[in-house]
C-alpha cells in the first residue's frame, strides 16, 4: 500500500493508518469519546470542510485504498441522502469498480481480517447487492438471501433464483455457519431480539456475526420509531423513515429502530460473549464520516 501512496496527493495533518476504538458500553465509549476529544473535533473539521466545498449537485472524490479492490480508488461523494449543504459519509464514498460504500467497504475490510478458510460456512443477510455479489466470487461456498415476502416460507427459491429468508425465523440447522453477516437490516425488523437468537442458534461455537445498523452513540438506548400494535397495524412513534429496497422498487422499507448501546445487552442476554462496537476513522482506506461502527459478537 505505502508504495503507491505517490500517485495520490495526499492531506497533509492526517493520519495515514486505520485508527479504531473499541467499547462494550456507553459509559466506556464516553469516556474513550472525552479522551479524544481534540482528536475528534479535527475530524469533524475536516469533513465539515469537505462537505462546505462541494457546490450543490455536485460530486467529488477522494484517493484512498479500496480494501475490497486491492487497489487505489477515487472514491466518490455527493449530497445524496442527506440535506443541501452536508454529505451522508456512511453511505457515500462509493469505489466506481466494486461499487461499495463507505460502510461496506469497512465491514468487507474487517471480514477478510476474520481469517475465514475458504470451506468456512457463511451467511450473508443480502442476496442482490455488490456485496453480495463480491462474497459470492471471493467465498463461493457463502449463502445469501432477501426478504421476498410474506408468502414466501423460510428457504424458498424464487423465480430469480433469489433465496427467501426471515431472519426472525432461519431455515438453516443449528451451528450451520461460521460467521453470520448482516449489514442495515436488523432496524427494518421489528422483533430484532427473536433475530439476534436466530443469529446465535445458526452460529458454531466460536463463530462470529458482524452486524451493521443505523447507531446513536449517543444514546444508550435504542431508539424505537415504529413497532407492531395489538391489532397488527404499525404504530408510527416518530416520523416514518424509509430506506431503499434493493428487491422492490418504490416506497423503501420502514425503519423501526435506531439502535443504541443496550444492543450490545441485547447480544450477551441472546447468548453472545464479547459483543463489542469496533469504531474506525481513517482517511486512507476512505472511512470517515463520524468514526464508522461494526457490531462484533462471538458465540
Amino acid at each position: 500500500m505505502d508504495g503507491e501512496r505517490e500517485r495520490y496527493t495526499w492531506l497533509d495533518g492526517v493520519e495515514p493508518h486505520l485508527w479504531k476504538i473499541v467499547a462494550r458500553q456507553y459509559c466506556e465509549y464516553a469516556s474513550l469519546e472525552r479522551d479524544h476529544a481534540g482528536l475528534l473535533s479535527q475530524r469533524r473539521a475536516f469533513e465539515s470542510a469537505l462537505a462546505a466545498s462541494l457546490p450543490e449537485g455536485a460530486t467529488a472524490s477522494i484517493p484512498a485504498y479500496c480494501r475490497a479492490c486491492r487497489a487505489y480508488r477515487l472514491l466518490s461523494y455527493d449530497h445524496h441522502y442527506a440535506p443541501a449543504d452536508q454529505v451522508n459519509w456512511r453511505e457515500r464514498l462509493l469505489c466506481p469498480v466494486c461499487q461499495l460504500n463507505n460502510r461496506l467497504r469497512l465491514s468487507f475490510h474487517l471480514f477478510e481480517d476474520l481469517g475465514c478458510a475458504d470451506g468456512d460456512q457463511i451467511y450473508l443477510t443480502e442476496a442482490v447487492t455488490s456485496l453480495a455479489a463480491l462474497m459470492r466470487e471471493r467465498h463461493p461456498g457463502v449463502v445469501t438471501s432477501e426478504y421476498l415476502g410474506p408468502s414466501f416460507h423460510p428457504g424458498q427459491i424464487d423465480e430469480r433464483g433469489l433465496r427467501h429468508e426471515d431472519v426472525t425465523q432461519l431455515s438453516f440447522p443449528d451451528a450451520a455457519f461460521q460467521c453470520v453477516m448482516t449489514f442495515d437490516v436488523l432496524e427494518h425488523v421489528p422483533d430484532y431480539k427473536a433475530s439476534l437468537a436466530e443469529f446465535y442458534r445458526v452460529l458454531k461455537p466460536g463463530g462470529t456475526l458482524m452486524l451493521s445498523a443505523p447507531f446513536v452513540v449517543s444514546s444508550p438506548q435504542t431508539i424505537e420509531r415504529a413497532r407492531i400494535g395489538r391489532n397488527g397495524e404499525i404504530e408510527h412513534l416518530l416520523p416514518p423513515e424509509y430506506h431503499g429496497d434493493p428487491v422492490a422498487s418504490g416506497g423503501g422499507i420502514l425503519c423501526f429502530h435506531h439502535f443504541g448501546w443496550d444492543l450490545l445487552q441485547a447480544l450477551t442476554n441472546a447468548g453472545f460473549t464479547d459483543a463489542r462496537a469496533e469504531l474506525f476513522w481513517s482517511v486512507a482506506f476512505g472511512y470517515i464520516g463520524q468514526e464508522q461502527l461494526v457490531i462484533l459478537a462471538t458465540k
